[in-house]
């Protein structure tokens, strides 16, 4: 299986709008920029698509934290549905 091509994107939000998503993101253990990314993957229904792709260490520190990441997202979308 082949490497997808990846995109990035960026928008502006307001003050008040960056300060809910803190809140919110907060709430969920995640960063602003995951949080929107969940939702965004989430609203498109693309439930298998990793949200975080970044490289893992050489000690896999990375990989048991996104898979930690990944299994507490799956039983927050189940509990939403």
């Amino acid at each position: 299986m082949g490497r997808e091509k990846r995109i990035q994107i960026s928008f502006r939000i307001s003050e008040i709008a960056m300060r809910r998503l803190q809140q919110v993101a907060d709430l969920f253990g995640l960063r602003p920029s995951q949080y929107v990314k969940a939702i965004l993957y989430k609203d498109l229904g693309l439930f298998d698509e990793p949200i975080d792709q970044r490289k893992r260490t050489r000690f896999g520190a990375k990989k048991i934290i996104y898979e930690e990441i990944q299994a507490q997202r799956r039983h927050r979308l189940e509990d939403h549905f």
